[in-house]
């Protein structure tokens, strides 16, 4: 049967009625096909389609509209937007008509010669659990994406290079080495098969590094979530489609970076309830950061089976410093690197308290272009002594319009008031 004009007709109705307008146009046209429809989250269709599981191909009477994009790690990437497929399945052959308006997510039909058919095909598409095994999904935007040059970066990521004090590298990775291990372990005491890390502490010191390199140690899938919002679907929606996910994709590591941002008043029960409900999460390794522990609810800090355990990752002492400091001169031309003397070293040491390893790699990087500059005549300790002068100032620059905000909120909430003043909105 012919159907020029279909997907035109169709939108050309009242957004509110388009869905309703598409099921009565179909139901008349083909009366006796069964038909099923919905906007559910987890009907991937494409990704069923691109990794062979069934065939495609453009009703040849109905035009498709599909949009194209570039991106620097995905390269050239399609996403149908108004297109009506047939599709060759398991010796059947079915009909997806795909229909996505006024950005409200993608509402598809699936006509079939019978309803179990349509039904048995949307279940093995929705259960289709992808192989990520070597790849990082990145869920921004209300979707999931590989992201080629996070996986890279990833795989760089050694153990060796990550410096932290005392033992805390050894008990984390050991800590979670066992989890994937511990099958058996958890099933035999009748404990779900999850578990949740918090990791705190202030900005630039090896917590994403760590995650990193657990991921690549582990060698299991990692769905990496930048942001629970997206134009298309609420916070609720897309918390449970990443949850989804990551129960697809188990056993795997789910990483929610800078959670105190990801959080909020009107997502937090949904987030509470997918981490430690009714669903079952099992073999999911949820990894989390935050440099503000103080801004996220107890019922996330404080309650083990959602994060069973935090670890805090502080500035670097002493030690720390000066390892990094080793490390980094033993990288440059050994003329200028072994040029360094002891007493400088320990000076270094001294002098960069307070530093994150964020501002040692600064240091470190800023000092090595004056030095491919020639500033100091190429001395790098000249070079090095005043790059650490620069960036305590930057430092404490940098920290001032903070710490006045923290005093004025510290005086506000001793006064009885919690609400903020126009000043404190526009900063000093």
């Amino acid at each position: 049967m012919e159907l020029p004009g279909f997907i035109s007709n169709a939108l050309d109705v009242s957004p509110r009625a388009i869905d309703y307008e598409v099921s009565r146009r179909l139901a008349s046209h083909f009366p006796d096909r069964a038909i099923l429809e919905g906007n559910d989250c987890d009907f991937t269709f494409m990704t069923y389609v691109r990794e062979g599981f069934c065939t495609i191909r453009h009703k040849a009477d109905v035009h498709g509209q599909v949009h194209t994009w570039w991106s620097a790690d995905s390269g050239v990437q399609d996403r149908p937007k108004n297109v009506w497929y047939e599709v060759d399945w398991l010796g059947q052959t079915l009909e997806v008509l795909l229909l996505d308006w006024n950005d409200c997510g993608t509402h598809y039909w699936i006509l079939a010669e019978s309803d179990p058919v349509a039904r048995r095909f949307f279940k093995a598409v929705c259960e289709h659990n992808p192989d990520h095994q070597d790849e990082v999904l990145v869920y921004n935007g209300g979707q999931w994406e590989a992201c080629p040059g996070l996986f890279r970066a990833v795989q760089a990521a050694a153990a060796d290079d990550l410096i932290l004090p005392g033992v805390l590298k050894a008990e984390v990775l050991a800590d979670l080495g066992r989890f994937f291990e511990s099958r058996t372990l958890y099933e035999s005491l009748g404990v779900v098969w999850k578990r949740g890390l918090l990791l705190t502490g202030p900005p630039g010191n090896g917590k994403t590094y760590l995650i990193k390199t657990v991921v690549a140690q582990l060698g299991k899938p990692c769905l990496y979530v930048k942001s629970f919002k997206s134009e298309r679907f609420t916070e609720e929606t897309n918390i449970t489609r990443i949850f989804n996910q990551a129960r697809r994709a188990a056993p795997c590591v789910l990483v929610l970076e800078d959670l105190d941002a990801l959080v909020t008043g009107e997502n937090r029960s949904f987030l509470l309830n997918e981490l430690d409900g009714f669903a079952n999460n099992r073999g999911i390794l949820t990894l989390a950061t935050t440099n503000h522990p103080d801004r996220l609810d107890p019922a996330l800090v404080d309650r083990p089976s959602r994060f069973d355990r935090t670890y805090h990752f502080p500035l670097p002492d002493a030690d720390s410093r000066r390892l990094f400091l080793d490390r980094w001169l033993a990288q440059v031309p050994n003329e200028y690197g072994k040029a360094v003397s002891e007493h400088v070293r320990t000076e270094l040491t001294e002098s960069t308290e307070g530093f994150s390893f964020a501002y040692l790699k600064e240091l470190f990087l800023s000092s090595l272009q004056a030095l491919a500059a020639g500033v100091a005549g190429g001395n790098l300790e000249s070079i090095v002594r005043d790059q650490v002068r620069t960036l305590a100032a930057q430092r404490l620059n940098a920290a001032q319009p903070f710490a006045s905000l923290k005093a004025r909120s510290s005086v506000r909430a001793a006064n009885g008031s919690e609400r903020p003043t126009q000043e404190d909105a526009e900063g000093p």
